[in-house]
């Protein structure tokens, strides 16, 4: 039973696999690198249909070509384990950082009676509702209950939400006794790098954030036939939502922006003069048409720290939240939020490698059947986010 959470998340939103990308052989020219991102929206409680989803996710991912991949929303160890499984990278290549149990402030949590009001109001508005049409219902009749219990205690709400795919038996249980919770899913966060090259100084960046955990997962590669590695930073922004920030941020704009500058600050410092790769799912795009606005003047930081989207280098945009997906709708605007940005190194063409983006294609949209949960099936999309993939070739 996500009843509850789901209400409260609009407030806030075998083993097998190809085989790696021919390498060079000495004498011949370096291979291209190829990078994705894909945010698996396996969020129990927010997306529909998260765990039934988490073996056809494995299965594509494993079955695709690619160097380095950004992975967003793998919360949970149940599903982090089921993608290691099918990748079988060694240890070193799949790379998660653990904070479960961090930044639990102890102060959030529900007095006698509090939960009370958006309780009677889901009993009330959805009677004989399960999953995911309780999740619906509940979004549409009871935004108002959850505001007033908002207004006379926000850490109230702030553990409701982060009791996310809990039964609400538990929800009610952890939130109406110190110490409560701050932090979705235990704490977890759920970004990986993953890589089909040996990684090294790996490094975790802790991010200011609200409600959830978010962490940066940094590296470097070096593909084979390449004279000097890439710097590749992977990380997933905080999504706006109607309730204020808890990080102490005026807005979500600012919090997102902390956190890309914290990022894009580091793996300068890491490696100046070395091209970089920034990954992820930001939460924010370019402003190229009018249906791909989203938080685009945090993204403009991206480009003013010397970073560039290859779908625009290549004349190519495409949505990677888009109208087409099951767990989107017709009216919604398509945008480009997950992206795999590059920068050329500061030094010049005396500095290297320098990266020229060949092709890039939009993965993971195709259609799935998996359990629905209530013993029969349903054709889904792998996530409400479609995956994308940059190849990079390599030059002076």
């Amino acid at each position: 039973m996500y009843v509850l959470f789901a209400l409260l998340a609009l407030l806030c939103g075998c083993a097998f696999g190809p085989p790696p990308a021919a390498r060079s052989a000495p004498g011949m020219p370096p291979a291209p690198l190829t990078a994705v991102t894909f945010n698996i929206g396996v969020a129990p409680g927010s997306v529909p249909l998260s765990l039934e989803r988490v073996p056809a996710i494995a299965q594509a991912i494993a079955a695709t070509p690619f160097d380095v991949m950004c992975i967003q929303e793998a919360w949970l160890p149940e599903t982090r384990a089921a993608l290691q499984s099918a990748l079988a990278l060694p240890p070193g290549q799949f790379v998660h950082f653990n904070t479960a149990g961090q930044n639990e402030s102890g102060r959030d949590w529900c007095r006698a009676g509090e939960v009370d009001l958006p309780l009677a109001c889901v009993q009330s508005n959805c009677p004989g509702l399960s999953g995911d049409a309780m999740t619906a219902c509940a979004k549409a009749n009871c935004k108002p209950q959850l505001f007033l219990t908002y207004a006379r205690n926000p850490g109230c709400v702030h553990c409701l939400v982060s009791s996310t795919g809990l039964s609400v038996p538990d929800m009610v249980r952890q939130c109406t006794r110190p110490p409560g919770s701050s932090r979705i899913y235990g704490g977890n966060n759920g970004v990986v790098l993953v890589s089909r090259i040996p990684l090294r100084n790996v490094e975790g960046v802790s991010l200011p954030s609200s409600l959830s955990n978010r962490v940066a997962v940094l590296a470097s590669v070096q593909p084979a036939g390449w004279s000097r590695s890439v710097e590749v930073g992977c990380m997933h922004s905080s999504a706006s939502a109607p309730l204020p920030p808890t990080s102490g941020f005026i807005s979500w704009h600012a919090e997102k922006r902390e956190q890309l500058r914290m990022v894009i600050d580091r793996l300068e410092e890491r490696a100046p003069e070395s091209t970089s790769l920034l990954l992820g799912d930001l939460n924010a795009g370019p402003d190229w048409l009018s249906g791909h606005r989203d938080s685009h003047g945090v993204f403009a930081m991206a480009t003013v720290a010397g970073y560039r989207e290859p779908l625009a280098a290549l004349g190519m945009p495409f949505c990677s939240a888009c109208r087409s997906s099951s767990f989107r709708g017709p009216t919604e605007t398509e945008r480009l939020i997950d992206h795999v940005l590059f920068r050329q190194p500061r030094g010049g063409r005396g500095f290297g490698p320098r990266l020229h983006p060949l092709g890039a294609t939009r993965l993971f949209d195709q259609v799935v059947r998996v359990p629905d949960g209530r013993g029969g099936w349903a054709d889904t999309n792998l996530s409400d986010h479609y995956g994308v993939s940059v190849t990079f070739g390599f030059g002076r």
